[in-house]
């Protein structure tokens, strides 16, 4: 990493959390709704007043590690065979 860069970073690194606010109200929604995903948690901070970008919450829920995994993806893949269907012919 550059010098310049490190020093920018230090400088203008209050160490303010500018997400706590809305850390809080995820959680808070988290406990009271344990399997609401991103698209409903934002809805419900919608309904609360709060403006936040539903990218916004997808991000901050990754870093609390509390994403819903109630629908994830099904354990097989799809497969449409279903054995010998119908008459063989003999091979002459």
């Amino acid at each position: 990493m550059a010098k310049s860069t490190y020093e920018y970073i230090v400088k203008h690194d209050d160490g303010i959390d500018k997400d706590a606010e809305c850390k809080a109200a995820i959680t808070a929604i988290k406990i009271v709704a344990p399997a609401a995903g991103y698209r409903q948690v934002t809805d419900q901070l919608h309904e609360d007043g709060k403006r936040i970008n539903h990218k916004k919450v997808l991000r901050i829920m990754k870093e609390l590690g509390i994403l819903s995994t109630a629908y994830e993806h099904q354990g097989r893949k799809y497969s449409s065979y279903r054995g010998n269907i119908g008459k063989i012919a003999k091979n002459k």
